[in-house]
C-alpha cells in the first residue's frame, strides 16, 4: 500500500460554516496551524446547521496540511454516508477508509490494513473505528457523543468518546466531540477546563430559532 500524500485544498465555504460559532473560526485556525498543544474542543451544533459538512471542515482544515491523520467516529452507517459525501475530494483521491461494523469481516479488515500502512489520511466509521491505528494521528472528531450506538454494551463497556479523550491524552493529538445536546460528561470537560467550549453565536441563535 502506498502511503497516503494527498492534501486538501483550503475550503473558505468551511471556515464561513465555523463563522456561526463564537469561538469557531479561532478552532479551525488551530486545527490548520498546531502550535504543539493539542487542542480540545466541546461543540455544540448550531440549530439548522449541517453537522456533516462542519465536520467536514475541520477535517480538511487538518487534512490541508502536509501531513497528519484524521479519524471521525459516528453512530451509524448512515452518518458515515453523510460525512463521506460531504469530502468528495478526499474520496476520490482515495485516501479515505470506511470502517463499519455492517462491512463484513473481510472488508473491515482490508481496510483496516490499509490505514495501518498509511494508505489513509481519514477514517470514517462507526464506535470501533476510534481505535484505528492512523501514523501521525492528528486530530478526533466524534459526533453525537449522546448517542447510545457509541458504547459498547459488552465489558469492559468502553465509550467511543472516553476512547477518543485517552489516545488525546496520550498522543497530544486534538479532540472535538460534538452534538445537538451536550452530554454530562463533554460538559464536565469544559467545566474543568480540559476542554473548550465552543456553541453557537447569539446572532446565529436568533437567526435560525423560531419566531
Amino acid at each position: 500500500v502506498e502511503p497516503a500524500t494527498w492534501t486538501a485544498q483550503e475550503d473558505p465555504a468551511g471556515r464561513e460554516l465555523w463563522s456561526r460559532y463564537d469561538a469557531g473560526p479561532a478552532l479551525v485556525d488551530r486545527l490548520a496551524t498546531p502550535d504543539g498543544h493539542p487542542t480540545r474542543a466541546t461543540w455544540s451544533a448550531a440549530p439548522a446547521s449541517s453537522w456533516a459538512l462542519e465536520v467536514a471542515a475541520l477535517a480538511r482544515a487538518v487534512l490541508a496540511r502536509p501531513a497528519g491523520g484524521v479519524i471521525v467516529v459516528v453512530p451509524d452507517a448512515a452518518d458515515v454516508d453523510r460525512v463521506l459525501a460531504a469530502v468528495p475530494d478526499a474520496r476520490d483521491a482515495g485516501v479515505v477508509a470506511l470502517l463499519t461494523a455492517d462491512q463484513g469481516p473481510e472488508r473491515r479488515y482490508r481496510e483496516f490494513l490499509r490505514v495501518l500502512r498509511g494508505g489513509a489520511r481519514l477514517v470514517l466509521g462507526t464506535r470501533g473505528a476510534v481505535f484505528a491505528p492512523v501514523p501521525d494521528l492528528a486530530l478526533i472528531a466524534v459526533w453525537d457523543d449522546g448517542d447510545d450506538a457509541l458504547a459498547d454494551p459488552k465489558a469492559p463497556y468502553w465509550h467511543a468518546r472516553d476512547v477518543a479523550a485517552l489516545r488525546s491524552h496520550l498522543t497530544g493529538c486534538d479532540l472535538v466531540v460534538g452534538s445537538p445536546a451536550r452530554s454530562t460528561v463533554t460538559q464536565q470537560w469544559c467545566q474543568s477546563g480540559w476542554a473548550r467550549s465552543v456553541e453557537p453565536s447569539r446572532a446565529a441563535l436568533a437567526s435560525s430559532a423560531p419566531r
